[in-house]
């Protein structure tokens, strides 16, 4: 097998790692970086390998810091007493090369878990000095879920098994262990479903001087589709033959990304409120943009729901006189409305991107009526029949 060729210090090294090759001392250094060698892993690592050349040249170069888990630290007694790395540089590492292979959110949640949560806990620990009862002892102090304990722990976790694996650390003190935090904490209890109602959203709808935001409005609430699903939602994706919408993407943290699950990617039946408010909105932006819905301040698709709910739903809520909620209450308007209306369960999870009925029966189990069903979605319409269809214009 031929070996790849080496192209400015950085070469593929295997299917799953790359590696950066330079000169420190006198000592030829290589470090194997774990990232798929894409065309874009193996830029990042050329620049990578630049910055190290350049504080090479400027006597600033801090090899534990850029490769915390290598060997080579031993050959240049960067500590006599213990060449084990720090966590903090460790964890440093990890944060700057997951970087290229987590998705943005997912990574923005790491970073702030690692420089908010462990670094300031661990960070001047060496990666041998780390025990059991020392992440014991700071989970119990944590008022926070199981859930989010685990995943401020991931970080760490990585680095610890890394540091393993490559013989740094003679035991993993987190391994087969789940570390419990406080027991006083008690998840809120606070109802999460907070529907409007007919006569709050005809308000809210008045209270918009722009025509296109009560669309926008009108259409999260009939359609029940994630606000992050709904900014993304573009001309192409819109059947009016059929009168449905495919769902297959999302904007989250500013990118646009394939939806949270994979019952998240459907096609979304319209309703007849859904579908008028859709038909005004094409008048409005079919001609001016890809996307259905735009910010109407910049006239360019959002790419965030913040400002929307910042400056356009807070404002028009206090003038609506209507209590605050946040806008994803209009997804829990729409399966409310459509539960309350006695539609067919297996139809409304799949309409809101739902693995199964599981979870819309136990959420929405306090609007199950005891009406018949009849066609999906008409019976909704007809409980709605008194909105005033001039709030969507």
């Amino acid at each position: 097998m031929k070996k790849s060729s080496t192209i400015n210090g950085v070469s593929k090294a295997s299917d799953s790692s790359i590696s950066i090759d330079f000169y420190y001392q006198n000592v030829r250094c290589r470090e194997r970086i774990k990232l798929a060698p894409t065309k874009a892993n193996l830029k990042y690592c050329e620049r990578w390998r630049a910055s190290i050349e350049h504080e090479i040249a400027t006597g600033k170069f801090d090899y534990a810091k850029h490769f915390p888990m290598s060997k080579k630290i031993k050959i240049f007694n960067l500590d006599q007493n213990n060449n084990t790395p720090l966590v903090k540089d460790a964890l440093d590492n990890y944060i700057r090369t997951s970087k290229q292979t987590l998705a943005r959110s997912t990574w923005m949640d790491y970073k702030h878990s690692t420089f908010n949560h462990l670094m300031p806990v661990f960070g001047e620990m060496r990666l041998d000095e780390i025990k059991r009862s020392d992440v014991k002892a700071w989970a119990s102090s944590l008022v926070i879920s199981q859930k989010r304990l685990n995943n401020l722990l991931l970080p760490l976790r990585a680095i610890l098994t890394d540091a393993y694996e490559d013989e740094l650390i003679s035991r993993n003190p987190l391994f087969g262990y789940t570390p419990k935090p406080n027991i006083s904490y008690q998840p809120s209890k606070a109802k999460k479903v907070d529907p409007f109602s007919p006569q709050e959203l005809k308000a809210i709808c008045e209270a918009f001087k722009d025509d296109s935001l009560a669309n926008q409005v009108i259409f999260s609430a009939w359609t029940g589709l994630r606000p992050s699903e709904l900014i993304a939602l573009k001309w192409e994706q819109v059947d009016l033959i059929s009168n449905k919408v495919r769902v297959d993407k999302a904007f989250v943290q500013g990118r646009e990304k394939g939806t949270k699950t994979n019952a998240g990617t459907r096609d979304v039946e319209l309703l007849a409120p859904a579908l008028s408010a859709l038909m005004k909105q094409k008048s409005i932006t079919f001609r001016k943009s890809e996307h259905v819905f735009l910010n109407t301040r910049t006239n360019e698709p959002w790419t965030s729901y913040k400002p929307f709910r910042e400056y356009v739903w807070k404002p028009a809520l206090k003038i609506a006189s209507v209590r605050y909620r946040k806008p994803h209450q209009l997804r829990h308007t729409y399966a409310s409305m459509m539960i309350s209306a006695d539609e067919n369960i297996k139809w409304i999870a799949n309409q809101m991107g739902h693995t199964d009925i599981v979870l819309v029966s136990k959420v929405y189990s306090d609007w199950m009526p005891s009406m018949s069903a009849t066609k999906a979605g008409d019976s909704a319409v007809a409980l709605w029949e008194d909105f005033d269809s001039t709030a969507m214009s």
